[in-house]
This record gives C-alpha cells, sequence and structure tokens, in this order.
C-alpha cells in the first residue's frame, strides 16, 4: 500500500516564534514537533541527519556499556534540561546523571546533569 505524501505530512507547527515561560513551556500540548526554548522564544528544532544520529548513537551505546558494569547512574536521550537559573529549556542528545543526583529527574531533567554530549550540526552549531 502506498501512503500519499498529504498522508505522511504533519500540521504546521503551532508554537513556533511563541515566547512562553518554563511553566507554560511544560503545559503545552503536543503539537507532534520538537522545539528550543532559546531566550524565553520557542524555536523549530529539526531532527538531526542520519551522520548526527548515528554518532549520537555510537556515543550513547558506548556509555550505556559501561555503565552496565558499572551502574553508576542512568543515561537518558533528548529529555528537557531546566537549569536552576531560570533560563531556556536545554534538550542535549544525551545526559548523565550519577545515581547521587537522580532526585533531580522529575519527569524531566530539573537540575545539572554530570555529563551532557551534544552532536554539533551545521545548522544549530552557532546556538549549541
Amino acid at each position: 500500500m502506498i501512503m500519499s505524501d498529504v498522508a505522511l505530512s504533519k500540521e504546521s507547527p503551532k508554537y513556533a516564534g511563541l515566547k512562553v515561560s518554563r511553566e507554560e513551556y511544560l503545559s503545552l500540548p503536543d503539537d507532534g514537533f520538537n522545539y528550543d526554548m532559546i531566550d524565553g522564544v520557542l524555536t523549530l528544532s529539526p531532527s538531526g541527519f542520519f551522520d548526527h544520529g548515528k554518532i549520537a548513537n555510537r556515543f550513547g551505546h558506548t556509555l550505556q556499556n559501561y555503565l552496565d558494569r558499572n551502574s553508576s547512574g542512568e543515561l537518558t536521550i533528548e529529555t528537557d534540561i531546566f537549569l536552576p537559573d531560570g533560563g531556556d529549556v536545554l534538550r542535549p542528545d544525551i545526559s548523565f546523571i550519577l545515581n547521587e543526583n537522580l532526585s533531580i529527574v522529575k519527569g524531566h531533567i530539573h537540575g545539572v546533569p554530570d555529563l551532557i554530549c551534544e552532536v554539533l550540526s551545521d545548522s544549530t552549531r552557532s546556538r549549541d
């Protein structure tokens, strides 16, 4: 069965350009798009290219293999981080949190992870 392009397309992003507080960000219904919050403004965050995903996957896999042998913490991918300074919401490719710091995980991460990894892309290099 072949699906038409119309059936595969998403609706338009609802929140691109919207200025919000962190609390408003948390309460927005999912519209199927990913956003970065930069200076309080929601900016559409496109999916990474194949090489970006491949690099993030390899690094994450290497870290997870280590953690499987040394259970010192938890690894997560593409999880929102709410830093204590009250600023922008960040979503790095990979975040790691030591076991003793897991109390910062409350659905999202509310605090500073012990390690983050961001695979740089040409399109987002200036803000990453």
